[in-house]
């Protein structure tokens, strides 16, 4: 599904998202990391796009950048 998902609209405009409360963010993350696509592509979609969305840039303290990145 990921990979379907950047093949149509491209890597750049996936955002990561769990669907919480109704689906559980471990098996929706897990789809992420499955996926056959590269690192760069992951982290796009685990935070890189969304921070440039949200036009957060490296001085802001919320950048993804200076979040840690958990792995399940």
């Amino acid at each position: 599904m990921v990979e379907r998902c950047i093949q149509t609209v491209g890597p750049n405009r996936v955002v990561f998202g769990s669907d919480l409360p109704v689906l559980e963010p471990e098996v929706q993350i897990q789809k992420v990391f499955s996926a056959c696509i590269d690192e760069d592509t992951r982290h796009l979609i685990l935070g890189g796009n969304a921070a440039r969305l949200f036009r957060l840039n490296e001085e802001s303290p919320l950048a993804a950048s200076n979040c840690q990145e958990v792995a399940l």
